[in-house]
């Protein structure tokens, strides 16, 4: 709205002295040149130490597995009010996470929960987006990138507040149902359908029963483990009498893949090498960042995570590839591929492949959404 306001101010007083307006540019394309110029600018080489990531939470729903370093933001306000130009190659958003075997990416070390909310974290990041707004996914709604698990009450009989029960079941189930069925998305990508379950409330709140009514799901290890969950499940305690609910579980895929490959809990698997690779690789950052620059030349809220598969043959990276990860443009993509060929780090007694992530920008809001 910004840009509109002050275009149409500019109109007007083109209007009123009919002289001078003919040859301005547009601030967008003047913000693409600047961006563009900086990416042509010489680089200079910046050793960086190794980075460690920080496990998430449960409770911390904008945590993030934190890259080795932080960097300025990328648009700063200027002082009438309009952006700035893109950043430059120096101020451009680039950080790294430590360097790990292809699967072996290093899973917080506390509870199934923490893991899979660190998963969800770089499903997101692998996706990333061309924009400060977050992206669609299917079907043109905002990206999901976890599995979706919806709880519904559908009846209630005896002493029992059917909208207490409803909320209850939706706060203590959400996690145990994803994470069994996150076990079977593992065997299953498509996986999905629906589980019918009959609980009997005891005087505590927790079932005394669990009665399975349906399953329409193909995976009976994730409907074993549905109704075995089911009975640890915190509800609200009757006030007499020992009511039942009827709980509708609908499970189906996210906008992305559930990892199939079993990460390392608490370390990365990486060759004994890694930190110093990690130092030796940080000094092309810079050329990343002149790649990025240009990319933010082209659209102005790119970010993503881009995850390299290097492969190291005596000493020398002689193959570069993107895994896990689809970062949205391709250009920048192919610039960080080419940074990293032939680069020299330390040498290893055998050909390896090791997987080397970067983060480039930030997502939207500054957030790492869960949903």
């Amino acid at each position: 709205m910004r840009s509109l306001r002050h275009t149409s101010i500019r109109v007007f007083a083109c209007g009123l002295v009919f002289a001078g307006c003919a040859g301005e540019r547009p601030p967008r394309a003047a913000s693409k040149s600047n961006a563009e110029a900086a990416a042509r600018e010489p680089s200079s080489n910046l050793a960086a130490s190794a980075a460690s990531a920080r496990g998430v939470t449960p409770g911390d729903a904008e945590a993030i597995a934190a890259p080795r370093s932080s960097e300025r933001e990328n648009t700063v306000p200027s002082a009438d009010g309009m952006d700035s130009p893109p950043p430059s190659a120096t101020e451009a958003s680039v950080t790294d996470e430590p360097i790990y075997f292809p699967g072996a990416r290093a899973r917080p070390k506390g509870s199934a929960v923490e893991a899979s909310l660190d998963d969800e974290i770089v499903a997101r990041w692998n996706r990333g987006g061309l924009s400060a707004e977050p992206t669609n996914g299917a079907k043109g709604k905002p990206a999901h990138a976890a599995p979706r698990v919806k709880v519904d009450v559908t009846d209630v009989r005896g002493d029992a507040s059917e909208a207490d029960m409803q909320r209850a079941a939706r706060l203590k189930s959400y996690w145990p149902f994803r994470i069994c069925y996150e076990q079977g998305l593992r065997r299953t990508q498509k996986l999905h359908g629906t589980i019918k379950l009959r609980l009997t409330i005891g005087a505590n709140g927790r079932p005394s029963g669990v009665q399975q009514l349906t399953a329409e799901l193909s995976d009976p290890a994730v409907v074993s483990c549905v109704v075995k969950s089911a009975m640890g499940l915190g509800l609200p305690a009757p006030s007499r009498g020992a009511p039942q609910i009827t709980l509708d579980i609908s499970l189906w895929p996210g906008d992305e893949p559930v990892s199939v490959k079993s990460a390392l809990h608490g370390k990365n698997g990486a060759p004994s090498e890694g930190k110093a690779m990690s130092e030796q690789l940080g000094t092309r950052l810079s050329e990343v960042r002149k790649c990025y620059a240009a990319g933010l030349g082209r659209h102005e809220g790119l970010w993503g995570r881009l995850a390299l598969a290097l492969r190291v043959t005596a000493g020398v990276v002689d193959e570069v590839s993107e895994v896990e990860s689809h970062f949205p443009d391709a250009e920048v993509t192919e610039c960080a591929r080419r940074a990293f060929l032939h680069a020299a780090v330390p040498s290893t007694d055998r050909e390896i492949t090791i997987v080397y992530p970067l983060r480039l920008g930030r997502a939207p809001d500054g957030r790492d959404a869960r949903h």
